[in-house]
């Protein structure tokens, strides 16, 4: 994944949560586990959740590792 925004597009780091997804496949709640250390890529986990969905419905928490890189240009 690549952050998004500001000075948060040449960080790197990992982030481990869990997350819950609703019976409709939408992400209902998270929470982070590990942290990546770097603040704005702990806050992009919300918008990343939000790409793959709809999910399949599965009960239960959903455990997630993020690697986040930083981008690069061509």
């Amino acid at each position: 994944m690549h952050a998004t925004a500001g000075p948060c597009r040449t960080e790197k780091g990992i982030v481990r949560l869990k997350f819950v997804v609703n019976p409709a496949g939408y992400p209902h709640g998270f929470r982070i586990i590990d942290s990546s250390g770097v603040r704005c890529l702990d806050d992009e986990i919300d918008n990343v959740l939000h790409l793959a969905e709809p999910y399949p419905y599965v009960a239960g928490w959903i455990p997630v590792t993020v690697k986040f890189a930083p981008r690069t240009s061509i």
